[in-house]
């Protein structure tokens, strides 16, 4: 999870699940970028990433990833 190359693999997974059209693998796919930087304890793009997961998943109605991102990540890191 510490290799720069997880964040060019979500950038394929996500590609890849909008051409197919699967939502859940989309959000999946913001929420393991936000997973780099939180374990990296990347403050700023903590931050940035998890406005990009709230936003999608508002955008593709999944709440679940939401409260992920606000309370699993951003809460913890504080």
């Amino acid at each position: 999870m510490d290799s720069p190359l997880v964040l060019s693999m979500c950038d394929t997974l996500l590609q890849r699940s909008e051409e197919s059209g699967d939502k859940h693998m989309q959000i999946i796919s913001y929420c393991i970028k936000l997973d780099y930087f939180y374990y990296k304890n990347d403050e700023e793009n903590i931050l940035k990433q998890t406005d990009e997961v709230k936003k999608v998943c508002l955008r593709l109605d999944n709440l679940k990833y939401y409260y992920f991102a606000w309370g699993g990540r951003l809460i913890t890191y504080y």
